[in-house]
């Protein structure tokens, strides 16, 4: 397999759009059922034999069904896909989830949302393996041709600030997060758009501002991120430490540390690295 770069999302979001030939040929398919309808309803005055009227309904409907079960099926077999995929990247298989998703996108896919699912996870992927300029291109692409619905697009733009932060693009980032911090979202999106901008406040060592409402940012970490609110907790251990709030960061990466393990946190901000050193973490993480 090729490496997941910038040139590879491109041809596979290409290969994952809906062809217009295809969406042609439904409409076509379409368009000559209805013309049968017609028929088989008005035949008698266009001199069409009975037998013919009466045979074409059934038909009609026959074929409308088979065409929906195999639209229905193509999207329900994609879906599934897309949530193997999903799973492998849970359980920090990177590998598998790009390999899934390559076979999944090599193909047209007609739901915007299921392309928009895709073309987040394709991100997701290309953040794991440390590709964040394939996973920057991921997002833009989402953005520039307004794949999938309102929520991911706001989830590619979320995500699009911190692979940019990853990537060293510090201006862009930090752009786009201000601007983003003025536009309404879901409490979901709001929590995993506060958790990008703790990263970003940590790594710019603006400790001060990442402890601001910190109550809140912890709460919504809890309720909307899951298993991903340690992140959450170790990025606000480090604010502590900065701080000089030993006591409260050690007790926040205990937490962090119960949800995820110190290694994953290190992997996932190397600059938590002496805060695993100087604190300890819990025995039994999830």
């Amino acid at each position: 397999m090729n490496p997941l770069d910038s040139n590879q999302v491109e041809a596979l979001f290409t290969s994952a759009q809906p062809k217009r030939r295809l969406i042609g040929a439904q409409a076509l398919a379409m368009s000559s059922l209805m013309l049968v309808m017609i028929i088989s309803l008005f035949g008698t005055r266009l001199n069409v034999p009975e037998a013919v009227c009466l045979a074409l309904p059934p038909i009609a409907l026959g074929t409308i069904v088979l065409i929906g079960w195999r639209a229905g099926r193509r999207r329900a077999r994609c879906r599934d896909s897309l949530s193997r995929v999903w799973e492998h990247l849970q359980l920090d298989r990177p590998a598998d989830a790009e390999a899934a998703l390559c076979q999944v996108m090599r193909f047209p896919i007609q739901s915007d949302s299921d392309l928009g699912q895709a073309m987040l996870l394709l991100g997701g992927v290309a953040e794991r393996i440390g590709q964040y300029d394939a996973a920057v291109r991921a997002y833009e692409l989402m953005m520039i041709h307004e794949v999938g619905d309102i929520v991911q697009l706001q989830e590619a733009q979320v995500n699009l600030a911190e692979a940019k932060l990853r990537n060293q693009e510090l201006t862009d980032a930090v752009n786009l997060i201000q601007r983003l911090a003025q536009v309404p979202m879901p409490p979901p999106i709001k929590a995993a758009f506060e958790l990008v901008r703790l990263f970003q406040e940590i790594f710019m060592g603006h400790a001060a501002d990442a402890l601001e409402n910190v109550d809140e940012r912890r709460a919504m970490f809890r309720k909307y991120l899951s298993i991903r609110a340690g992140h959450g907790y170790g990025l606000l251990a480090a604010a502590y430490h900065h701080a000089g709030q030993g006591d409260a960061a050690s007790a926040m990466w205990l937490d962090a540390t119960t949800l995820s393990s110190s290694d994953r946190l290190v992997r996932e901000y190397a600059f938590l690295a002496p805060i695993a050193q100087h604190y300890p973490a819990a025995r039994n993480p999830l």
